[in-house]
């Protein structure tokens, strides 16, 4: 059976409510044609944000946050 996701996305939180004493999380996403992103249970953690990117793959691009975001996303990477 085809997966239907179309793209993985990666979003940078600080300090998120579900792993509050963690400094930066990466959480994967799964896209797919005509839903919205859906949280995957794959995530990583960093003590800096610099660390935090190391976990994206190479050549995403980078999203700056939106006004729309939570305020614990800090970019999102497509």
């Amino acid at each position: 059976m085809m997966s239907d996701t179309v793209l993985e996305t990666f979003t940078i939180y600080a300090h998120p409510a579900d792993l509050p004493t963690v400094p930066y999380v990466v959480r994967m996403f799964d896209v797919g044609r005509g839903r919205e992103p859906i949280a995957t249970d794959i995530y990583w953690t960093a003590q800096t944000l610099r660390l935090a990117r190391m976990w994206v793959p190479m050549g995403a691009v980078r999203l700056d946050r939106s006004p729309e975001d939570h305020p614990t996303v800090v970019e999102s990477w497509i």
